[in-house]
């Protein structure tokens, strides 16, 4: 659960409320508005505003705790196919107002969520990020529940003005691609589950997330061919003046080759063409090759956050109903 500041694991400080666990109650996070929801976030995690009607409400997954007034805790997730054939990712992003800590309140919204989690797929993978910053209370609280710890992300940052923009490499071919052509689809989809084969909690690239990305006019995806064949792709979202960088791979047979570099001045020279002052992108700290690659480009590391995982899978559960049913005998 990317959180700005832990859910549970803080001392209760003299002036907090009296009595306050009693009165929250728990409701569904699509009960919230707009408002309501970017409000609590943009205060306790730094969240920008969403852009939509504030008064609408929120249409996806989660939980909030409410006291008798205000909106005091808020735990959102949601689900999306794994990489791993079968194994659905729940990924989490929260908070608790400070005041409201150690009363219980994230206890709550965390067995909320997991229970949904659980029930959800018959493999089910609960990931939440920590900022470097102030994980260690937050990784505590996770670890009651079950979490392990994942990975480190760290992430990049590049000041694209005023840079020179490199030519297109004349060995490859570049395409921007929006989507109508069913054959190039399947060969995106096919050449994204070839090159994460096998890495842990890593999203699928279904024909129904790609046909999304495609039709959202702030995702876009640049092509590689080299002799006709696609051989890379990139995949960037524009986010104002920023272009996010979500996938930039390239076919094992070309690594070495020049091609994976070719493919980030691509990138750059589509984001330039779209006004963009900087590029952004995540990468586990333990690949070197992409690392590698961003720093030859001038990118550097602004900050980091560290993966905490929770695995259900059939047998965990069938274990756990079988405990829970002993403890309820010894009763």
């Amino acid at each position: 659960m990317v959180t700005g500041s832990p859910m549970g694991d803080v001392e209760t400080r003299p002036g907090d409320p009296e009595g306050a666990f009693d009165e929250i109650c728990m409701v569904r996070a699509n009960t919230l508005t707009l408002r309501e929801l970017d409000t609590f976030l943009a205060h306790h995690l730094g969240k920008l505003e969403s852009g939509h009607n504030p008064d609408e409400l929120y249409s996806g997954l989660g939980y909030a705790a409410r006291s008798a007034t205000d909106v005091v805790g808020i735990a959102l997730y949601y689900l999306i196919p794994s990489i791993v054939p079968g194994e659905e990712l729940c990924f989490l992003m929260g908070a608790v107002d400070p005041l409201y800590r150690r009363r219980g309140v994230g206890t709550r919204l965390m067995t909320q969520v997991l229970a949904a989690a659980r029930q959800a797929a018959t493999k089910v993978v609960v990931v939440a990020s920590l900022p470097d910053r102030d994980a260690e209370p937050a990784a505590a609280f996770l670890s009651r529940f079950g979490f392990a710890e994942l990975d480190c992300e760290v992430h990049y940052k590049r000041n694209l003005v005023g840079i020179d923009l490199v030519s297109e490499e004349p060995r490859f071919e570049f395409r921007e691609y929006r989507g109508g052509d069913s054959s190039l689809d399947r060969a995106i989809v096919d050449l994204h589950r070839r090159a994460y084969r096998g890495h842990p909690c890593l999203v699928d690239l279904t024909d129904q997330l790609l046909a999304g990305r495609l039709a959202n006019p702030s995702c876009h995806y640049e092509l590689l061919f080299h002799k006709g064949q696609l051989v890379g792709y990139a995949s960037f979202w524009i986010n104002e003046s920023d272009c996010d960088v979500d996938s930039l791979l390239v076919a094992r047979r070309y690594w070495g080759c020049g091609a994976s570099d070719a493919l980030v001045h691509c990138v750059e020279r589509a984001a330039a063409k779209r006004g963009c002052a900087t590029l952004s992108t995540v990468a586990r700290s333990s690949n070197r090759a992409i690392i590698s690659l961003m720093q030859r480009h001038g990118c550097y590391a602004v900050k980091s956050s560290r993966r905490f995982c929770r695995r259900f899978t059939a047998d965990v559960l069938e274990s756990e109903a079988v405990a829970d049913f002993r403890h309820r005998r010894s009763d």
